[in-house]
């Protein structure tokens, strides 16, 4: 089971922000996206979910499905935001293509600014 300390939400600049802290494998990834989709549901209007992975060293097939799913739930593709991949994470991006199907920026300040300016449900 994930606890908050794997997996901490919080509220930034109209956006929801979960950080990813160690790998995200098949054996804590349906945990993110239970949390992320009850986070989303719970918190009311929002400019979009941004995924920090700066801590996040390794990332699974179940991660990339999980991040398709909470694009989906967006409706938006452009409320959905991967940020600060490390170098074996972009890694597995480019080499799955995933980094061509989700937006991937280096910083989350850069996630917070290419989110639309208004909030959705």
């Amino acid at each position: 089971m994930a606890t908050p300390e794997e997996f901490p939400f919080e509220a930034t600049d109209g956006a929801l922000v979960v950080r990813v802290n160690g790998p995200l494998t098949m054996q804590n990834t349906s945990e993110l996206r239970a949390l992320a989709l009850d986070q989303l549901a719970s918190q009311g209007p929002l400019r979009g979910l941004i995924v920090d992975l700066s801590a996040c060293d390794y990332v699974d097939s179940t991660a990339i499905g999980a991040f398709i799913v909470l694009k989906m739930r967006l409706r938006d593709a452009q409320r959905f935001r991967l940020c600060g991949a490390t170098k074996m994470v972009d890694k597995i991006f480019q080499t799955t293509r995933f980094d061509q199907v989700v937006s991937i920026d280096a910083r989350l300040a850069d996630s917070l600014a290419a989110l639309p300016a208004d909030a959705q449900a």
